[in-house]
């Protein structure tokens, strides 16, 4: 590579012509060669040779400063409530590597679940200092489509490479669409990437639509069962609701098509649900694994904030608003509460500065294994 991180490696190649005398820095080496380089700092290679002419060339091999974020990626940036996104970086040797203030490795990588709309900050330190951010943005899980940007399968497609790829419905963009020659029996398939609790599955149709069809289910891509069969399709959006199927690939068969009709035609498919068992560690469709609090989004505010927690199960809730005293200033939830994501939104009507978020919570019928946790919270106003 022509870039490296100090301490690594980078290997210079060359060839000259037959007759020729070669040397690299002033040193001999052969007519043709490869040789690895280690340089401290970049440094620029002059490869001269000499005889019935004389040439020269230059390669320069860049080193990483320390500080230098090299890399910091995100699994996804758009999720529903709690699901994990992976967040991997890397920084070059010698950094002092932090995200979100707390102090990490140089290279790593960590799950999060957040639970409001959320930015991750990477901030490395050395010779040169470096930042990247990058914000989840967070959607109630049954409101979020899981088959957009996922993989699309079809029996067959148009010849017409406007219309012939079946990724173009899962690409969010209604002006876009599949179709099949015209001929019954057609099928289309999403793998979803995870197992879901499907609720519901939209189908935006294109001007070819199918008078009747099946949807079908599968955990494992081998064993289907048939959630929905439809005789009398109209075209248009139609929406199946009530499914409440776990699946991680959906078929759509398209069995016929209105009398001289064209091929089928589908604009967009969309899946709603939340992370089924399988996929969630809590145990429970849809629920978290681990009591959380969220940091509150926006933070800093003005005057308005919303606070985020998760119970894995059935609690006792208080959580409170704290000045810098210890003083409480708002109660913003107390009682019994209902496993799951929550959200409470404050209005804050005290002065500007900054305030302690804390919750507490146990689960009912255990009150000796309470949870705690605090967040600061900034008003600006």
């Amino acid at each position: 590579p022509a870039l490296i991180d100090s301490g690594g490696t980078s290997t210079l190649a060359w060839q000259t012509a037959r007759g020729t005398t070669a040397s690299i820095g002033g040193t001999g080496v052969p007519i043709s060669g490869a040789m690895s380089v280690s340089p401290p700092v970049t440094t620029t290679y002059l490869l001269t040779t000499t005889g019935a002419v004389t040439d020269t060339a230059r390669a320069t091999v860049g080193v990483y400063p320390s500080g230098r974020i090299i890399a910091f990626t995100a699994s996804a940036k758009s999720i529903g409530t709690g699901d994990p996104v992976v967040l991997r970086w890397s920084a070059s040797h010698g950094s002092r590597v932090t995200l979100n203030d707390s102090l990490v490795a140089r290279a790593d990588s960590v799950t999060v679940h957040p639970l409001l709309a959320t930015t991750y900050r990477l901030i490395s330190a050395g010779s040169v200092h470096d930042t990247l951010s990058i914000r989840i943005d967070v959607t109630p899980q049954d409101q979020l489509n899981r088959a957009l940007g996922k993989t699309m399968d079809a029996s067959e497609s148009s010849p017409n490479p406007a219309y012939g790829n079946p990724q173009n419905m899962v690409d969010g963009d209604t002006t876009t669409r599949w179709e099949s020659p015209p001929r019954n029996g057609e099928w289309v398939e999403c793998y979803l990437g995870n197992t879901y609790q499907v609720t519901r599955v939209v189908i935006v149709w294109g001007p070819g639509y199918a008078a009747s069809y099946r949807l079908r289910l599968s955990t494992d891509n081998s064993t289907w069962t048939t959630a929905r069969s439809v005789t009398a399709g109209g075209g248009g959006m139609e929406t199946l609701d009530s499914i409440n199927s776990p699946a991680g690939f959906i078929t759509l068969i398209l069995d016929t098509r209105p009398a001289d009709s064209a091929g089928f035609s589908i604009r967009e498919f969309r899946v709603f649900g939340t992370l089924s068992t399988n996929s969630a560690p809590g145990g429970r469709p849809g629920l978290p694994a681990a009591y959380d609090l969220a940091q509150n989004y926006p933070n800093p505010f003005n005057p308005s904030t919303t606070i985020a927690f998760a119970l894995p199960a059935e609690s006792d809730v208080r959580l409170t608003i704290h000045n810098t005293l210890g003083q409480e200033v708002a109660t913003l939830a107390e009682g019994r509460m209902a496993a799951g994501y929550h959200t409470v939104a404050w209005r804050a009507s005290v002065a500007s500065g900054v305030y302690i978020c804390r919750l507490s919570a146990s689960a009912v019928g255990a009150p000796g294994a309470r949870f705690r946790k605090t967040i600061k919270l900034l008003l600006i106003r």
